[in-house]
């Protein structure tokens, strides 16, 4: 019973807080304001690196965008570029029109920077002094339609936990039958010949659907974790000459 209480727990704990993935995959399902009541969701979770975040508020924009909501679709970007100035999209997955706003919100930020004021005069010295070495700049942040890796120790742990609760429960369900079977045999013989009693034959009754529905939470639990454990991760990662593609099973 612990272990079914523990499972239950598990599985409410990684359904109460929406990931960016299921706004994702609402987003690419074309169910629009379900996609844009997750992501907004799961943007309220403070512990999101900001690579999630960033694709988080560029699903949102599209989202915007495709309900006609011009201006909520800027202030996701607005917010997006809060996180990363030199955060781009990818144009194989977004729409242009999502690609125009981006650069007007980009441009409208630029122009509203104060100028600098203008250096000092400076006084070349007469031999020219050696370049300064220049600091690598990491490379912008791209959105792609890469999602973070599962949760494998929980896919791993319902999965088990599943089966032991599975063969449990069915375990159950053949010795309850197996005693139903023995005490319609005996009603035949003499009380004194008798081993199974009526009082346990009215207690096998309510075993019985119990262990059935121990099998069903098992088999149930078992398939959330085995897609848990195996479901396929891609993720796309910058790099100082373009972007890689890192996927495993």
């Amino acid at each position: 019973m612990l272990l079914v209480a523990w499972l239950f727990a598990e599985v409410a704990t990684a359904s109460a807080i929406p990931t960016v993935a299921d706004g994702v995959r609402a987003y690419e399902a074309a169910e629009l304001e379900r996609a844009r009541a997750l992501l907004e969701r799961a943007l309220l979770d403070t512990s999101l690196d900001a690579a999630s975040r960033i694709r988080a508020h560029a699903y949102l924009a599209a989202t915007h965008l495709a309900l006609g909501d011009q201006p909520a679709a800027r202030t996701q970007l607005a917010a997006m570029l809060d996180v990363d100035a030199n955060a781009r999209l990818d144009a194989a997955v977004f729409a242009p029109e999502l690609l125009a706003l981006l650069d007007r919100v980009k441009r409208d930020r630029a122009a509203a920077e104060p100028k600098r004021p203008e250096p000092p005069a400076e006084v070349k010295p007469s031999r020219p002094s050696p370049p300064m070495p220049q600091a690598p700049q990491p490379p912008p942040a791209v959105v792609s339609t890469a999602e973070p890796g599962p949760r494998r120790t929980v896919g791993a742990v319902l999965l088990a936990s599943g089966v032991v609760v599975a063969a449990t429960g069915t375990y159950g369900l053949v010795t309850v039958r197996g005693r139903a079977d023995e005490y319609l045999r005996q009603q035949g013989k003499p009380p004194e010949q008798r081993t199974l009693t009526r009082e346990a034959a009215q207690r096998d009754l309510w075993l019985y659907p119990a262990c059935g529905a121990a099998v069903l939470l098992g088999a149930a639990a078992g398939v959330y974790g085995a897609y848990e454990l195996f479901r396929a991760d891609v993720a796309v990662a910058p790099t100082g000459t373009g972007v890689a593609v890192q996927g495993s099973f």
